[in-house]
Formats: C-alpha cells, structure tokens, sequence
C-alpha cells in the first residue's frame, strides 16, 4: 500500500468539528464579482513585495497533495485561495491590515512538506504554522517593512484554533501560553490581525461535499483575479 500523502486522492472524509459554524467559507467572497478599488491598490501594493504568480503557481503545483480531512472538505489550492479572498473581504471592509493580508497568502506554505497521515488515516499537518525564514522569503521579500510581523502571523496562526474547548489538555493551556507570550510581543492591531486570520482560515473549510461546486467557482474566480497583478 502507498502511503505517501502526496499520491493520495483526496476522496474520503466524514464532516468538520461543530465548532466551525459556517458552512462555506466562501460565502462572503465577491472577488471578481464586483471588486473594489481598495481591494485592487492593496494587490498592486504587496505585489511589489510578495511574488503573486510565484505563489499562485506554488498553490497549482500542489493542488493535488493529500489535504481532505475532518477539518477540510476542500483540496489544498481551494482553501488557501478562500482564505485569501476571505481576508481581503476583511481588510475592503478596514478590519485588517495590509500585513494580515500577506500573512494569508503565506499561512499554509508549509503544508506540502509536512503533508502525513496520522493514525486515524487521516491527513494531518503537524507544526505546518513553523515555517522558516527561508521559505517566507521565497515568496516575501525580506525587504518587506512588515517582514517580521508577518512571520509571527504565519507562526501564530493556528494558536486561536487550539485554545478551544475541544482540545484537550495540557495543549489547551501550552497555547493559551504560547499565545499570550506572542501577543506580548505586539500591539492591538497584531492581536486583531491575529484573530481575523484565524477565523478567515476556518472559514475557508468546507463542511459538505454539496458546497464543493460553488467553493471552487470561487476560487476560480480568486485565481483569475490574483494573476492580474
């Protein structure tokens, strides 16, 4: 039996935890369909500093790799173009900043390398959120004023998500205490930066396979957008 993650099809899986209370992350996207001018100036301006091809081509390479999941309905190119329109709905509505915008082209970078099954034979992404400098700066420039700041971001991310009641202790505490040391660290904007990006990423998970048609028309219609810059 192959067991390597990145030749595996992702054709099974049962449903996301009731925690993530939106059916389709997607919902809220109109990218394509009426995009606004500050949406727009925000691409044209991270485009001098994030490779936006690079990273669109990045997610094609490596749409096919194992992602489906109790926690994702979606393929790996879906879910991180949603994310991206999830938080560009944020940042045309001025809840986020420019920063948390890059943060979300990059958040799951790491997710081919770290790409396994666990023992319920599921797909799993263990410290995927650890990325390096390295990598980032593929992508990024390390020129990028908010450099830093989005490196915490892309690190922090999957804090909010693990400070829920549904997990288990001592992980519950271990990042409450990783979160707050982050936080620290920052000012208010960081720490709503934070919190919309955790949230943009959980609504970027599909719970029913009969939301998979309009999440890729979606993320379409993302691509096709994003390849303009």
């Amino acid at each position: 039996m192959n067991n390597n993650p990145n030749n595996i099809q992702n054709n099974e899986e049962k449903h996301l935890p009731g925690s993530i209370e939106k059916n389709l992350g997607a919902v809220a996207i109109n990218m394509a369909e009426g995009s606004d001018n500050r949406r727009e100036e925000c691409l044209e301006k991270i485009g001098e500093w994030l490779d936006l091809k690079k990273i669109v081509d990045f997610y094609d390479d490596n749409a096919n790799i194992l992602h489906v999941s109790r926690y994702h309905r979606e393929g790996f190119k879906t879910h991180c173009l949603l994310v991206i329109g999830n938080i560009l709905d944020e940042y045309e509505s001025g809840n986020v900043s420019e920063e948390a915008v890059v943060a979300a082209f990059l958040h799951d970078i790491a997710k081919p390398r770290t790409a396994a099954l666990n023992k319920r034979n599921e797909a799993c992404f263990y410290h995927h959120e650890e990325v390096t400098t390295e990598e980032i700066s593929d992508f990024l420039s390390p020129n990028y004023p908010g450099f830093e700041n989005v490196m915490d971001l892309v690190h922090g991310h999957m804090l909010p998500h693990g400070i829920n009641e549904n997990t288990p202790e001592p992980y519950r505490q271990m990042n409450k205490d990783k979160l707050s040391s982050l936080l620290d660290k920052h000012d208010e904007q960081f720490k709503n930066d934070l919190m919309i990006l955790a949230d943009c990423d959980s609504r970027a998970s599909v719970k029913s396979d009969d939301d998979l048609p309009e999440a890729e028309r979606k993320t379409n219609l993302i691509r096709t957008s994003l390849i303009r810059f």
